[in-house]
């Protein structure tokens, strides 16, 4: 599947870092691997998941890949891999020019195929967004008076897609995102940070119109930082409507970077 975004309109960033890995998880959410603050010549970042509690069992180090992300030397993303079950990959590689970027789904060879038809199993049992048109073009509009936005998803036979609010306290720091889409289904995330700007919690609600909201809340502590002031770790704690207060993952979060010829600044 192949969708045309206009450049201008592109919401590669920390307010939508899974802009197109797809609705997931809370703990994936927030762990984007794009809405990293990276300081430095970054090519390449991996992210990966270290348990010690999963599914509500204790583990011993059970640790595995989540998302890697690559960039050109312009920073722009050029290769989006979200890691799934079994194996299974979702890959999507970017091509830009002056007026426009094209995404384009990849199979496990590199190649270029349908997004319904790969075998992609994500890691969450959540209900997920079904059943909307496969090819469309998003434009993001401005709030007036606010440093809120608002994008704007519509099918290539011109019909309602969905649409995405964007809400941002007085620091900047992305508080609240609701996705809405053409059957009234819904997805919310809720961030809190610290005085230090840090994710310190985050409550994710969905609401598909056919069960009780489902959400799931995620506490991170211990974040430490490289010498250029890039996020290399956190330790995060997941609860779900589906087992009450009972810990369902504690995991370590593990970043690395791949750098380029650059000299990467410093703090």
């Amino acid at each position: 599947m192949r969708k045309l975004i206009p450049f201008s309109m592109l919401l590669i960033g920390v307010a939508s870092g899974l802009l197109f890995a797809g609705r997931t998880n809370a703990q994936a959410r927030s762990d984007s691997v794009i809405n990293l603050d990276r300081k430095a010549d970054v090519r390449q970042v991996k992210l990966d998941w270290v348990y010690s509690i999963y599914r509500l069992r204790s583990v011993s180090g059970l640790k595995v890949p989540v998302q890697l992300a690559e960039y050109n030397d312009k920073k722009e993303i050029t290769l989006f891999v979200d890691f799934g079950k079994d194996g299974s990959q979702m890959r999507k590689s970017f091509s830009y020019d002056p007026d426009s970027t094209t995404v384009t789904f990849l199979d496990p060879n590199g190649v270029g195929s349908e997004s319904g038809r790969l075998k992609f199993a994500p890691n969450s049992n959540i209900p997920i967004e079904t059943d909307l048109c496969p090819e469309y073009v998003e434009r993001k509009e401005e709030i007036l008076n606010s440093s809120d936005s608002l994008s704007v998803e519509t099918c290539s036979d011109g019909s309602a897609r969905a649409t995405t609010l964007i809400e941002k306290d007085f620091r900047g720091c992305v508080i609240r995102e609701l996705r809405t889409d053409v059957k009234k289904r819904t997805w919310e995330y809720r961030m809190t940070y610290n005085s230090q700007r840090r994710l310190v919690h985050l409550l994710f609600l969905v609401n598909d119109r056919k069960n009780p909201t489902y959400w799931q809340s995620v506490q991170y502590v211990d974040h430490k930082f490289d010498d250029k002031g890039n996020l290399i770790s956190y330790v995060s704690t997941l609860l779900t409507s589906l087992t009450g207060n009972h810990i369902v993952d504690q995991l370590k979060a593990e970043i690395s970077y791949e750098y380029g010829n650059k000299v990467s600044p410093s703090n």
